[in-house]
């Protein structure tokens, strides 16, 4: 902006208006200074306005971040109570399975879910008790179970009935 005072001789006026004018210049720089800090926070302000844009974006995208991953560990809680059911099935039907076979050692499959015990050998021990109480039914009969049945005519509930009728 041109030096006003190099334009205009202001000695040549009267001593109010150079007053005037002064005053008026006064406030003029005031305005100014005021008009320059308005727009150094203008811009100060703007420059946050952005960054607080970007820190929306970011955390928008974060957002979409964790949802994802939220909807990951929803699904993984869901298979992993699965896998729990599973792994907890397994172990019964391992469980009947043992019992299952210790009774099919000694005859008696059909009285599987009658024998006691946790381990294997305290199954097999129980099955063949069980099978004694039976009253014979307790020979092997399953060759998968490691026994070879005897031949049907050896069979001693055939003898038995044979002996009766005298045949």
């Amino acid at each position: 902006m041109p030096d006003r005072d190099n334009e205009i001789d202001l000695s040549t006026l009267e001593e109010p208006v150079r007053a005037y004018i002064k005053e008026l210049r006064g406030e003029n720089a005031k305005h100014r200074a005021a008009k320059n800090t308005v727009a150094a926070e203008r811009d100060e302000l703007a420059k946050k306005y952005e960054e607080a844009g970007q820190l929306l974006q970011s955390a928008n995208e974060r957002l979409t971040q964790f949802d994802a991953f939220k909807e990951k560990a929803t699904k993984l809680d869901a298979l992993t109570d699965d896998h729990e059911k599973l792994l907890t099935e397994n172990s019964v039907l391992g469980d009947k399975l043992t019992r299952l076979e210790a009774a099919a050692k000694f005859g008696i499959a059909d009285e599987a879910d009658r024998i006691k015990g946790t381990t294997k050998e305290e199954l097999e021990k129980d099955a063949e008790a069980l099978a004694k109480r039976l009253g014979g039914r307790g020979l092997p009969m399953n060759p998968a179970a490691g026994f070879t049945p005897p031949p049907p005519n050896e069979d001693p509930l055939v003898q038995a009935l044979r002996d009766a009728v005298g045949g």
